[in-house]
């Protein structure tokens, strides 16, 4: 009897090891994620995580493997989409569908482009986050050009600033410039709104846990209504392009460095309004309507730039849109 239990006790052990020797990866997939069809550990499978979202594709150790994987979203269970995902478990590519069923609008928004790692102290750990691409709200508004993330110290919530161009077919208008969404949550749907300096003061604040400060914030709202300035330029420069047609996120990404503390607000307005300089050295027609003539220091730039494009944002028709699309890509 004794011996019975005993193999027993082996049969059940060696049980236990190879479940765990086929465990889904837990850092990649989260507590609780499952295996529901094929073969997850070394082979073709389908992963459904916690929240309804399913992965299906190859897997390696129970963990991705730099490959295109079938997507089913849990805001939009109807269909799947293509990713790509790294071995790292970060996307890297494709359309993501955040809200609808798991969100009180019931209403989907979609994000198609490429993503990247970005890290979050609060956390702890890497996010994959919007990079390059169009961001389609729920109203059928599409942001199309750059986004940088900006988490918060509320566990998974966070921010972007985006850059490019907002189309809003409904009313046949095109803006070109700086945006800032609300605070938003894991498969929340994000809301964008024009950019504004006290905005971004705010977000600096709230990233570095600082009180509010007058003369301190009044000081850092000057430095970022230069940066706004300059990046609306920058933008602008593009010819109503997307940035992941030929733009340059030098800008945005300075501009989120600063929000968190690791750039010195007036040394980017000063390398950002050096670089405007020289671009638009080539554009007389853009000095023009920017009225730069005469002004010789990038900071004047920076001021000057500001007045311009802030208090008057650049608009298009959509026609007119396509034109300079159009136009770009002519050789």
């Amino acid at each position: 009897m004794r011996r019975r239990l005993n193999r027993l006790a082996i049969g059940v052990s060696l049980a236990l090891a190879a479940g765990a020797a086929f465990a889904l990866d837990e850092q990649q997939h989260g507590s609780g994620a499952q295996c529901i069809a094929g073969n997850c550990e070394s082979g073709m499978g389908t992963v459904q995580w916690v929240n309804r979202t399913q992965f299906t594709g190859p897997w390696q150790g129970g963990r991705f493997v730099d490959a295109i994987y079938d997507v089913r979203w849990p805001a939009d269970p109807s269909r799947t989409y293509r990713v790509r995902v790294g071995s790292d478990g970060m996307l890297e590519e494709g359309t993501m569908v955040r809200g609808g069923a798991v969100s009180f609008e019931k209403i989907p928004s979609t994000y198609t482009g490429t993503f990247w790692a970005a890290a979050n102290p609060f956390v702890g750990r890497n996010v994959a986050v919007f990079k390059t691409g169009r961001y389609e709200d729920t109203k059928g508004r599409i942001y199309d050009g750059d986004f940088v993330y900006v988490p918060s110290k509320i566990a998974g919530m966070g921010v972007y600033v985006f850059q490019g161009v907002r189309i809003d077919a409904e009313e046949d208008e095109v803006i070109a410039g700086l945006f800032a969404s609300d605070e938003f949550g894991p498969n929340q749907n994000i809301t964008f709104y024009r950019a504004r300096e006290d905005y971004l003061v705010k977000l600096q604040n709230d990233f570095a846990g600082a009180k509010a400060d007058a003369d301190r914030d009044a000081q850092t709202q000057a430095f970022f209504k230069a940066l706004l300035g300059i990046t609306n330029a920058g933008v602008n420069m593009m010819q109503g392009r997307s940035s992941g047609s030929g733009g340059n996120r030098m800008a945005l990404d300075l501009l989120s460095q600063v929000i968190k503390g690791q750039q010195k607000a007036d040394a980017a307005v000063e390398t950002l309004g050096a670089d405007l300089q020289r671009r638009i050295a080539a554009q007389p027609k853009l000095q023009t309507e920017l009225q730069l003539a005469g002004v010789s220091t990038s900071r004047e730039v920076a001021q000057k730039v500001a007045q311009s494009l802030l208090a008057k944002p650049r608009k298009m028709t959509q026609k007119e849109y396509a034109e300079l699309l159009r136009q770009g890509q002519q050789p």
